[in-house]
């Protein structure tokens, strides 16, 4: 018999039932705080969630799916801690207005990403800089070295940003912020 969402894989013991609980309730969790992390396993994670239960999956299975989006999420964090800071775009990063509107373009390319870099259609982010525009679309407010970071991903894309944003960050630069 095939296991399902529908018909999902039964315990076998109450601290199976338990585990299996506490997994659905991480996954949820992990979903509305940084789902983008669950990268090609988000179908199964949101299938988890909206089930309430773990389907086809074996515990260990389940497990490895919140440890790999831990791990994605956790390189994507030092990643941004780790970058370095040019000095042309710590500049550009320290002029008013510039933070805010580099918080909107990782909004705004993360709204066109819906499919997470797995199409190549050039909307949204690429998949070299999917996850970490997503952590920062998800971030609150913007410090220098996110807004630093920022730049530096969004000025990849600049072409698919509204003409008044795009000039908001990068007007007037010239060669200084080219990669």
């Amino acid at each position: 018999m095939a296991y399902t969402h529908e018909n999902p894989r039964p315990a076998r013991y109450k601290w199976e039932a338990r585990q299996a609980a506490s997994l659905v309730e991480e996954t949820r969790k992990t979903l509305a705080s940084r789902g983008w992390s669950f990268a090609r396993e988000r179908e199964a994670a949101e299938a988890i969630a909206a089930s309430g239960n773990l389907g086809p999956h074996t515990l260990e299975e389940a497990q490895g799916i919140l440890n790999r989006a831990g791990r994605i999420y956790g390189s994507t964090r030092r990643r941004l801690e780790e970058w370095p800071l040019g000095a042309a775009y710590v500049e550009r990063a320290s002029m008013p207005g510039v933070p805010a509107a580099a918080r909107e373009a990782c909004q705004y390319l993360t709204a066109l990403d819906a499919d997470r870099a797995q199409e190549p259609n050039r909307r949204g982010w690429s998949p070299s800089t999917t996850y970490a525009g997503h952590l920062l679309a998800g971030m609150p407010e913007f410090g220098l070295r996110e807004t630093v970071y920022a730049l530096e991903l969004v000025h990849k894309h600049r072409r698919q940003l509204p003409p008044a944003l795009r000039a908001t960050l990068f007007a007037g630069a010239g060669a200084e912020l080219a990669l």
